[in-house]
């Protein structure tokens, strides 16, 4: 008797592990974030030198969850960029900004990895160049 309490106890654990992953899977598909972006790339065209040119990449959360800019990693130590600290909600916009430092003379580019919880995982290239005179 006491064997079979043991078996029916385990059988419902596994169902009920079994029914929370289910569930826990469904709310992550049903709930996502996604972004779409106005441009990813801008051409400052031809700038002067020392002077901190200035852009903004703009985006929309199209997803029907809060979207979060976990990080804006420039490739390069010409460039700052600032993003969003709290949450985009759904169908709201947002920006990442960038200055770039016009220090050495000629063509340059560069790019800024945005690190996002996007549903697609996936990290985003944005890109600046022109040609500092």
């Amino acid at each position: 008797m006491n064997i079979k309490i043991k078996r029916l106890r385990k059988n419902i654990m596994k169902k009920c592990c079994l029914t929370y992953l289910v569930l826990l899977f469904l709310s992550i598909n049903v709930l996502s974030q996604e972004m779409t972006w106005v441009q990813t790339t801008i051409d400052y065209g031809t700038i002067p030198q020392q002077i901190e040119a200035e852009c903004s990449f703009e985006f929309t959360n199209t997803g029907n969850a809060p979207l979060i800019i976990i990080s804006s990693k420039p490739t390069c130590g010409c460039v700052i960029s600032y993003h969003p600290k709290e949450p985009i909600l759904p169908n709201e916009t947002g920006s990442i900004k960038v200055k770039y430092n016009a220090n050495p003379i000629g063509y340059f580019k560069t790019a800024i990895l945005v690190e996002t919880n996007a549903k697609n995982g996936e990290n985003v290239h944005l890109e600046i160049s022109g040609i500092v005179e």
